[in-house]
């Protein structure tokens, strides 16, 4: 009689482990599905504070939402060989801000919803509209966390950017007395992005 309780006992722990294993991995895809676009242009080797480029304070934000056991996918622009590409690296600061390539990126990876943090005008206007127009299409929101000065043109084009997509835009620093604020905004962001 014990080997038969042992045995449905061991029977219904694999199921469950089983459904839990099947749980985390719909819950991993899900969470992948929610796209960060990173600026990491030129502009980004600039201060956002005394002796602190903005770059390595988005490196910092990204490191602790990762700590965190935040998962998502991470596309930065300009890549390292393409305009925008999935890379889990944040490099040096270079080149312009080809932000449609981007979210052209999210788009062909079925992203379900897309976080934008940059500092400035993306190259190309509207490329990035259309971009952002064709992941509308599917119901992807694209949430804006704009980093750059004030007032500046960057500002209103993303403002713009995150209402025509029904997103959400913020305009913060990359400063150390802002990066709590931030980091939870952009943690939330990403966490409440639409499901399907």
């Amino acid at each position: 009689m014990n080997t038969e309780i042992v045995a449905k006992l061991r029977q219904s722990l694999t199921k469950t482990s089983l459904k839990d294993i099947a749980q985390d991995r719909r819950a991993t895809t899900e969470a992948r599905s929610a796209f960060l676009l990173l600026d990491c242009s030129g502009s980004m080797a600039e201060h956002c504070e005394p002796s602190r480029p903005k770059i390595t304070a988005l490196r910092e934000l990204v490191d602790s939402l990762r700590a965190g056991g935040l998962i998502f996918t991470q596309v930065i622009f300009p890549g390292q060989h393409w305009a925008a590409e999935i890379d889990n690296n944040i490099y040096d600061p270079c080149g312009g801000t080809p932000m449609h390539a981007a979210l052209e990126v999210a788009n062909i990876e079925d992203a379900k919803h897309a976080v934008i943090i940059s500092d400035g005008m993306p190259d190309d206007e509207g490329a990035t509209k259309h971009a952002a127009a064709e992941l509308k299409k599917k119901s992807v929101k694209i949430d804006v966390f704009y980093v750059g000065p004030y007032p500046h043109p960057g500002e209103k084009f993303l403002r713009s950017l995150a209402t025509m997509t029904g997103g959400k835009f913020q305009a913060t620093t990359l400063s150390t007395a802002q990066k709590l604020k931030l980091t939870e905004g952009v943690k939330t962001a990403l966490l409440t992005g639409p499901k399907r």
